[in-house]
């Protein structure tokens, strides 16, 4: 919630106007003519209204500022030239303004999401963004503070006029102003809500849902008379079942099948790894055997150099002898003759050693060779075998499922046929059906009405009770019980409806609704503005404005109006009641709330002339 704390009106060439309020009761009261009712004027004007009054007391005045407070202290200000869509905002006090504020619109058109006096002030005032339906369609419009002004800001004409405080005159935000008041009462708004088409728009949908429907209708009904796939109403399920239960049998022997299959092409490949085992270990072998029959060779000539060698020794001259290093002489030969016939016969015993040796190498790998053979053909022939178990296991399960599954298959092809022919009649039975309930809908009203729900019963008496609280402190006289009419969107208060009373009573009832509501909202912690003001309560004028307002003045009793004045001195200060009155307050309580008169032309002894100073 807010309240105001200052109005200042500027121009060019005079002085400043400006009415500072407070929290609590406020009543700015005084002589006619003097500005007063002005004030709901500029307020109003700042809020976001259209037009302000040529004719106002503040004509040569082109600048209205508006000074806001929340219950947080914040403070923020509204200021907007005369004749302009747009306002600047600060957001502080007026006195602490040194530069130009952030420009706002005044109110929003079209589909213009610009910020505007409602999307700052709201929230400044610690109201969530809400949406309002707006017509019985259920299309909805956000709420502003335009919808709600009827509630916080009642003017002198307002105030005894016969028509609903929550709607006013009936015009194109009737339902939004309804659905304002709902909000303000649950603190619940129309976010929920969906919208329905017109009847026109709502017809056209259903006359071109008969366009598709037709279009989905007719292959439908060719398939129907060429009667496709009723060749398939007798299918026999069971032939299904049994060719099923055939193939789970198959399915079974080839699964016992493959456990055969497993386990000999197991055993096969154990035989295989140990006559690979065989091969690889006898080609080892040859490689070794084939090494040491080059050494024996390498040997063999080796000792047939050596026998050979003695017959050259004594060919040799003037080279040292290998044997005792001397130089040979055909003397010194024959020293060693001896030496040299024992190393030739130990060559040659040590030659035919070796050549018996090779002689069983040979013969070794002979029989190797032989062997690998063996187990090269063996390879071959487990191979052999392999490849007859996996042609005999293949064989073994294409011969016993093969026919199996092609026959299942047809059985399939044939069912699915038919239930897909069964649904396509359903289908069109169904389309039959909507095309026949769409024709009927359409010569009937497309959208039907809504019927929309009540204001919420316990909330309405939670009000009503605040409002017989505001009666009894103003001292009401009869019946004070307070109802409220759904049809009227006003209060009955005795069971007589406030409309039907005069000017006079129709005010003091506004006015304890209005204060009454804001009591209630700030009761139970719901959205509301947070202020009122209300001009003349008191007071039934027969000013130009008011002539054409119907029923009698109706004066208010004086103990009603002193009453009146009393409660003015307990009002709370989180709320904020703004009274602008011809009449003034008793003395005593115009020194226990904020209080100015406004002398007008009689003013004396520094008395305030009006709301425009004087020079």
């Amino acid at each position: 919630m807010l309240q105001i704390s200052k109005i200042l009106l500027r121009g060019h060439g005079v002085k400043d106007a400006e009415v500072v309020f407070e929290s609590g009761a406020n009543v700015l009261a005084g002589e006619s003519d003097t500005g007063k009712s002005h004030i709901i004027t500029y307020v109003d004007y700042v809020l976001g209204a259209k037009d302000l009054a040529t004719e106002d007391a503040g004509a040569e005045y082109n600048i209205f500022l508006v000074e806001f407070k929340n219950l947080s202290g914040e403070r923020l200000t509204l200021a907007r030239k005369r004749g302009e869509n747009s306002l600047q905002v600060h957001r502080k006090g007026i006195d602490n303004i040194a530069e130009a504020g952030d420009f706002i619109q005044a109110y929003r058109t079209g589909k213009s999401t610009k910020p505007d006096v409602s999307s700052i002030l709201l929230p400044f005032a610690g109201m969530k963004e809400a949406r309002l339906r707006k017509n019985v369609d259920g299309h909805t419009q956000r709420l502003t503070i335009r919808t709600l002004s009827l509630l916080f800001l009642i003017d002198e004409v307002s105030v005894i006029n016969i028509y609903s405080p929550v709607t006013g005159k009936k015009d194109f935000d009737f339902t939004p102003r309804k659905r304002a008041f709902s909000y303000l009462l649950s603190n619940t708004d129309d976010s929920a809500v969906q919208a329905t088409e017109s009847d026109e728009i709502a017809k056209a949908g259903l006359r071109a849902k008969l366009d598709l429907i037709a279009l989905l209708i007719e292959p439908l009904e060719k398939k129907r008379l060429r009667g496709l796939g009723e060749a398939d109403e007798h299918f026999d399920d069971e032939a299904l079942d049994r060719a099923i239960k055939t193939l789970e049998a198959e399915l079974e022997r080839v699964s016992e099948l493959r456990d055969i299959y497993h386990q000999d092409s197991l055993e096969n490949a154990n035989r295989a790894i140990k006559v690979e085992s065989q091969i690889l270990g006898s080609e080892q072998l040859l490689s070794r055997y084939d090494l040491l029959k080059q050494r024996y060779k390498s040997d063999l000539n080796r000792l047939d150099f050596i026998t050979e060698g003695a017959f050259y020794l004594n060919e040799l001259q003037d080279v040292a002898c290998p044997i005792c290093d001397q130089l040979i002489t055909p003397e010194h030969a024959l020293t060693h003759q001896e030496g040299f016939g024992l190393i030739r016969d130990s060559a040659v015993a040590e030659a035919t050693k070796i050549r018996t040796l090779g002689e069983s190498l040979d013969n070794a790998i002979a029989d190797l060779n032989s062997h690998r053979t063996k187990f090269l053909r063996e390879k071959q022939q487990l191979e052999r075998e392999q490849n007859s178990i996996d042609l005999k296991y293949k064989l073994s399960i294409s011969l016993g499922i093969e026919d199996e599954l092609q026959r299942l298959n047809k059985l399939i092809s044939e069912r699915t046929e038919r239930e897909a022919y069964q649904n396509d009649m359903e289908r069109l039975d169904n389309f039959i059906a909507l095309r026949q309930e769409i024709s009927d809908q359409l010569g009937r009203s497309a959208a039907p009405k809504r019927e929309w729900s009540a204001l919420p019963t316990e909330n309405l008496r939670k009000l009503c009770a605040h409002v017989e609280n505001v009666l009894n402190d103003w001292n009401w006289k009869g019946n004070r019980t307070v109802e409220f009419d759904e049809k009227k969107f006003d209060i009955l208060v005795g069971g007589k409806p406030r409309h039907s009373h005069g000017k006079g009573v129709r005010a003091i009832l506004y006015s304890a609704f209005a204060i009454g509501l804001l009591k209630y909202c700030a009761a139970e912690g719901y959205p509301h503005p947070g202020f009122v003001i209300i001009d003349s309560p008191l007071t039934s004028y027969m000013k130009k404005k008011s002539q054409s307002i119907t029923g009698q003045l109706g004066e208010i009793e004086s103990d009603v109006e002193m009453a009146f004045w009393k409660s003015l001195v307990d009002i709370p200060k989180d709320i904020q009641i703004i009274i602008i009155e011809n009449k003034e307050p008793p003395s005593d309580v115009a020194k226990k709330i904020h209080y100015e008169w406004f002398a007008g032309e009689h003013a004396v002894g520094g008395q305030r002339v009006g709301l425009i100073p004087t020079i």
